[in-house]
This record gives C-alpha cells, structure tokens and sequence, in this order.
C-alpha cells in the first residue's frame, strides 16, 4: 500500500493519538512531504527532524503492523546481499538482515506488500519474514553495503553499534556505517531547534525492544487493538434436557458442596451419585459408570488427581469428561498438566459459581463444551466503556484513559475495563502500568488468551524475558487453536 493519501492519513492519526505532534505540525510535515514527491510520511517527519526517529520507528511500526527495527544498530554479513541483487533492493526498498534454514529476514520499507514478499519469496527461494524500518534510512544502508561490499568489506555495521556489541559477536575494529542525514530544521537565529537536537540522538534497538538478544527476531508482537470489538452479554448455549439415566458423580469430602451442586443438578432432572473419599469415588466410577465425573482435588484416602491418573489410564473410562474442584488456588502449569496430560476438562475453585459449574455439567453431559465467556458489564462499567471508546476514537487518548481509570476503581471487577487500560497504556508506552493493569484483568479472567498474550508483549518490551517466557508458555495453553501454538511456541524459542 505505501503511503497513499488513506495511509498518510492512517500513520497522521496514530502520530496525533501518540501526542508526537500537534495538528499544525502534522499539516507542516504533510506540507514538507508534498515538496518531494515520492517521500513518505514517516521519513518526512524523522529526516525533518518534527519527531525522533525512535518515535517515527514505533508510529509505523504500529501502522503497519510489523516489528521496527533500527537499522543503525545492525551488524548484516555482507554476503546476504547476494541474496537480493542491487536493483532489486532499490526497486522494493528492502534489505537482508539474516537468514536461517527456511526463512530470510527483511527490513521493508512497505511490508504490507503482498506483490513485493511474493516476488522476494521466489527471488531467495525463503520465506519472507519482515521488519519495517523508515525508507530514507534504508535507502541511505542499500548505497552504503553495496559499496562496501564491492570495496572488500565483510560486514555492515550500523553507526551505533558499540565496541562491546562487536566483542560478543567476536568482532573488532570495524568501520561503522556513516549516520542517517537528518535535515536539521532551523529557526530565524540559525540554531537548531530543540526537535532537531532531539532527532540527531542515537537511537537504539534496546529502547525499541529492550530485551532482543537475536536483535532481528525476537522482538515483541504488536498489542491488540484498544476497543476493536464493543463486549455483549454472551448468550447461554441451548441445552436439550439430559438423557433418561445420565448419572453425575460428585466425588467431594465437603457434605455442604455435594449437597449444593446435588440440588442444582437435580432441578434440571440430572440423576446424581455422591462419595466422600477416593475408595469410594473408584467403586462408583467402576459399578455406575457415570457421564461425568466432579472431582475434589484434596479427596481422602484416594487423591483426586491420582483418580485421573487411574482413570485416563484406563481404556474404559478413559473418555469420562473430569471437572475438577479445589479448595486451594491452583498454579495454571498444573491446570494446563491436568487437561493435557489427564485430560481434566475443566477446573474450579471454591467457593465455585454454582450456575457456572451446572451449566458446564449440562454441556458435558450433551457432549458440549463451556465456551470461555465474559461476565457482562454492569451499567456503570459499560458508561465508563463506552465513554472510553468515545474518545479513544476522537483522538483523545489521555480522556480514554481517564475513563477507564475512573471506571475499574467503582468496578474493580469489570475485565473489560482492565483489559483495555492496559492496551492503551502500552500504546503509549507506559509499559508497568500496562503491565499493572492486564495483570489485573488475567485474575479476572485467568485462561483469557487475549489478555495472556498481551501481558506477555508489555512484559517482553519491559524487558523482563523470563516473566515474558512464563506468561507466553501459559497464553500457549490458552491459544484458540494448533497454528497460534506454534506461532508462540517459535516465538518462545527466539526469546530462549
């Protein structure tokens, strides 16, 4: 796509939401850019020196929705280059970076380019993974390496590259690349202005993506979008009555648990059989053959997790749907070990929900599953939700968050209100309250995998690799289906 007229206005909002300029100075770079057709919105404004090139670098980043990277602060073996012939680097504004056994790493200046990674995918025989990076600064590294690269050199490496980078990659005394020519903007007097000034800093990949060993490959994904989807009350799955001598069996020490679950399972016409230890949850599991099994974790005599153990090992009841309760909070590595190894369908902690568990007993019954749903909002939380989306789309980012602050204080317990006040703050970088405010939404809703996976972008980006790890292990356990696993899972293994 580039920067056509929707595009320009599309990186101008996120420029504006971003508080990096003001509207007069977006029109004065629109203005810039018009003197030089060709240019585009984001290189305008860095090269001009209106915005850093760090801020430049993250507004596209997010336009696109691809990982910037800082070209100044690359080492590129030169001998990538002949992977991507020079006219071919100038035509599509795209230089290697690395490659592996299957795949070849680009900066783009427009890796939006279906057309464009298409016909590089045939070039290199690779697939194509793909990094934006401003044009002007891309344009600036394709004349240099090239150059370089006739003349001998083995490496390219970005003017910022410090001597201890190149120690750790076994490298010494190595020429660094010329800088990015800003053209300093000045005032009447001559001087430069503070922008300019501010351009002209070294801009580093550790403060795009702080914890990026590899430096190509394992940065953090882009946040979700803030307010994409307005939240609706879920609706209650159809449940035909149960089957004539469908049996449940409550397996729970607590008389006053099994008495509970055993009233509510019995008003919608469910035959219920109650024990109180281990032994006894075995005998009736071998003689009654119930439909679905609700499992104490701490039971006596026989530990309920052992009774799952028996029973997935066991070729005639291993197709007993298990729910589990436990007194105690649970870690989520061993409710992930309990479904994929015991194959436990579902896990509750005490006091648990009492609609919540019946109806997810009704749908196991029916051979359903309970789908993963949000609590819906009170009227005070969806005021506060809809006047946050308000102004989020009317440019008023600060006013958003306001909202949303002011919301989750009166209702603590509404996600929806934590969730998105933690994307809009890591959408202006302000990382731990992010971090803060989607920590609280996970307690909420602990196996949403939105709210999982975004936590563990602000972690990466905060810096905290192994809190990162932890939390994309658990938002792998989470994932809506085989493809996102893997996606996580090669992410995990860049990030190790």
């Amino acid at each position: 796509m580039g920067d056509g007229d929707e595009s320009k206005k599309q990186l101008g909002k996120i420029m504006l939401q971003r508080r990096l300029v003001t509207a007069d100075e977006l029109q004065e770079i629109l203005d810039d850019q018009a003197k030089h057709p060709g240019s585009r919105l984001a290189s305008t404004a860095a090269r001009r020196g209106r915005v850093t090139m760090l801020d430049a670098l993250r507004a596209l980043s997010e336009q696109m929705g691809a990982p910037g990277i800082d070209l100044t602060e690359q080492v590129v073996p030169l001998n990538l280059l002949k992977l991507i012939p020079q006219e071919l680097a100038h035509e599509h504004v795209v230089f290697p970076l690395r490659i592996d056994a299957e795949s070849i790493y680009l900066a783009m200046a427009s890796p939006d380019s279906e057309a464009t990674v298409e016909e590089l995918e045939f070039v290199t025989g690779k697939k194509v993974k793909v990094h934006v990076a401003l044009d002007y600064v891309i344009r600036e590294v394709i004349d240099y390496s090239y150059a370089a690269q006739e003349d001998g050199d083995e490496f390219y490496v970005g003017a910022h590259v410090t001597d201890a980078a190149l120690a750790e990659l076994g490298l010494s005394d190595l020429k660094r690349a010329p800088e990015p020519n800003i053209e300093r903007q000045s005032d009447p007097g001559g001087e430069e202005t503070e922008d300019a000034a501010l351009a002209e800093s070294p801009v580093t990949d550790d403060e795009l993506f702080p914890n990026d060993e590899t430096r190509t490959v394992s940065e953090a994904p882009p946040l979700d979008d803030a307010f994409a989807q307005k939240p609706t009350p879920s609706q209650p799955p159809v449940m035909p009555p149960p089957e004539a001598g469908a049996s449940v069996l409550i397996a729970d020490r607590s008389t006053e648990a099994r008495t509970l679950l055993r009233s509510a399972l019995q008003e919608t016409g469910i035959a219920v059989l109650e024990a109180d230890d281990g032994v006894r949850a075995l005998e009736l599991v071998r003689d009654q053959s119930p439909r679905v099994l609700v499992l104490e974790a701490e039971l006596p005599q026989v530990h309920g997790f052992d009774i799952c153990r028996r029973l997935k090992g066991s070729q005639r009841f291993s197709d007993i749907p298990v729910v589990v309760v436990s007194s105690e909070p649970m870690d989520w590595r061993i409710e992930n070990d309990l479904r994929e190894v015991y194959g436990v369908r579902h896990v509750f902690q005490k006091p648990f929900d009492r609609i919540k568990i019946t109806r997810t007993i009704r749908l196991l019954l029916d051979g359903q599953e309970q789908p993963e749903e949000l609590p819906a909002l009170s009227a005070e939380a969806e005021s506060a939700w809809n006047g946050a989306m308000s102004a989020f789309e009317a440019g008023d980012l600060d006013g958003a968050i306001q909202q949303l602050e002011e919301g989750a204080e009166r209702e603590p317990e509404a996600f929806e209100l934590h969730y998105h006040l933690g994307l809009l703050y890591g959408r202006r970088d302000e990382l731990f309250r992010a971090i803060t405010a989607l920590t609280s939404a996970v307690a909420l809703q602990p196996r949403h995998f939105s709210a999982l996976k975004n936590l563990a972008v602000v972690f990466q980006r905060a810096g905290f690799r192994r809190k990162a790890l932890d939390i994309w292990q658990r938002a792998m356990g989470c994932a809506p289906d085989e493809d996102t696993r893997l996606n996580i899972r090669e992410h995990m293994v860049s990030l190790l």
